[in-house]
């Protein structure tokens, strides 16, 4: 029905919806660059820890990231280390690296990933992305394949895409000030997340 290019517009669409909506949505305090170079110092022996006690603090609760603010993940994260004994350890671990808040070092963490993501998915994303949905709008007009309620189901659903993405895209320009403040740490970060991999 669709040819593979309009599949993979469509799929980058919708990748930068949600993606860049979950940073524009996010509520918690503005990244400094203090905390991401805090965050940067702390965090591969703060992931090995975590890494470490995992099996201990296996759970039924399950929380899903991508669609948490910072404020929920550091919550969950600090019940479940008191949950399982592991609040003072790890409130040790931190304070090696002048961190005095568990609550605000989860939060940071959250934000820095999610940011981190976010950027990925910007930088992924083709500059021409407006060009190429005009196109495979207009591939979808010229379908045979397709009857007209079909096509203008379709080119509905597509200009929602398009507009929602161009619209969180512009926010996230705008009022995405943790994106900003990640950009000079990108290389840095992206070592941490793949030594985790």
């Amino acid at each position: 029905m669709w040819d593979l290019g309009m599949k993979k517009i469509i799929s980058k669409v919708c990748q930068l919806v949600i993606l860049i909506g979950f940073v524009c949505s996010v509520n918690a305090k503005d990244l400094t660059s203090n905390e991401v170079e805090l965050w940067l110092k702390a965090a591969p022996q703060v992931m090995s820890w975590l890494e470490q006690n995992k099996s201990k603090m296996a759970s039924d609760d399950k929380l899903d990231f991508l669609k948490s603010s910072p404020q929920q993940v550091a919550e969950y994260a600090t019940q479940m280390l008191q949950k399982h004994g592991l609040y003072k350890d790890f409130s040790q671990l931190l304070k090696q690296y002048g961190i005095q808040n568990q609550t605000r070092f989860f939060e940071i963490q959250t934000q820095i990933m999610q940011s981190f993501i976010a950027l990925s998915a910007q930088q992924a994303m083709p500059q021409g992305i407006n060009k190429e949905m005009m196109d495979a709008l207009s591939q979808l007009e010229n379908s045979d394949a397709l009857t007209d309620e079909q096509k203008a189901q379709m080119k509905r659903q597509m200009m929602n895409m398009m507009g929602q993405a161009m619209q969180l895209e512009q926010q996230a320009k705008n009022s995405t000030q943790d994106m900003k403040v990640l950009q000079p740490y990108l290389i840095q970060i992206k070592q941490i997340f793949s030594a985790l991999e």
